[in-house]
């Protein structure tokens, strides 16, 4: 199966008051049509930025410098224009951001941005409200939400409205940006079931950024594990999960509480070892 998105020896780097520094460096991998793919890593591991590569959603040359190869179906994202590069995004590949409350423009009603989406890829839509409704229903909220601002939604209300802005233009590949942030662990799990859903229901391709292995097993096929701007480990979630052999992917799964085994305290990493 030929991959919807893939990432050859791509490096990036960051130039700051003269000083160049290197996040990502030269990782390749791919992801094929309709999986769920997961990259997992801590904070500062180069898997966000990795995911805002690939449809180039970082600062231009010379603050960023991306290279190597990132290609979506037959195009080289990398020497697309930028008038080439809106027509993918949001159509093409859609993301949901980890922070959901500063996502949204807060002088703006929730339907107002969705519908400012639909009118931006989707022309032939006669009744944009209604489809914008249609779009809030899909994922779980009702149809006096199109009128909120997104202070008056709840965490994981304004992360659902996310995720309805980003289906508006049915795009073939989702990008989740830990989309559990700051949510509880009964909010982490019905936002989780919803992806799942829309995976299947949509035909969906969906790359989840995560640090917590404890909702990729259950979700994602594949995972990659970054480290340090690397990618240390990858396979398939349930042979990642069981049998981890980088010393970096067993200490992150050591980290995760489990029920019947009490812990003092969670694993210390020690990042001497890698």
């Amino acid at each position: 199966m030929e991959p919807l998105i893939a990432v050859k020896n791509l490096n990036i780097a960051f130039l700051q008051q003269g000083v160049e520094t290197h996040v990502v460096k030269d990782i390749s991998f791919d992801v094929c049509p309709q999986e769920v793919l997961a990259i997992v890593g801590e904070s500062g591991s180069g898997k966000s930025v990795t995911a805002l590569s690939i449809m180039r959603l970082l600062p231009p040359p010379p603050y960023c410098t991306l290279r190597g190869e990132i290609t979506y179906g037959q195009l080289d994202v990398l020497k697309l224009t930028e008038k080439q590069l809106r027509k993918i995004r949001g159509a093409g590949v859609a993301y949901i951001f980890q922070e959901p409350s500063t996502s949204f423009n807060p002088v703006f009603t929730i339907g107002y941005q969705i519908a400012e989406a639909i009118r931006l890829h989707l022309a032939d839509v006669d009744d944009v409200k209604a489809y914008a409704i249609q779009l809030l229903r899909k994922v779980g909220l009702e149809g006096q939400h199109y009128e909120a601002y997104p202070h008056m939604l709840s965490g994981g209300m304004q992360q659902r409205a996310m995720i309805a802005m980003a289906l508006a233009c049915h795009p073939r590949v989702l990008i989740a940006d830990e989309p559990t942030t700051a949510l509880d662990v009964t909010i982490q799990k019905q936002i989780i079931e919803l992806l799942k859903n829309l995976q299947r229901t949509e035909n969906l391709t969906i790359v989840l950024i995560t640090h917590n292995f404890g909702i990729v097993r259950h979700f994602a096929q594949r995972v990659l594990v970054m480290f340090q701007g690397k990618i240390v480990e990858k396979g398939l979630s349930e042979q990642i999960v069981t049998h981890p052999r980088h010393p970096y992917t067993q200490a992150l799964i050591a980290c995760i509480p489990t029920i019947g085994q009490r812990k003092e305290r969670l694993q210390i990493i020690d990042y001497s070892a890698f």
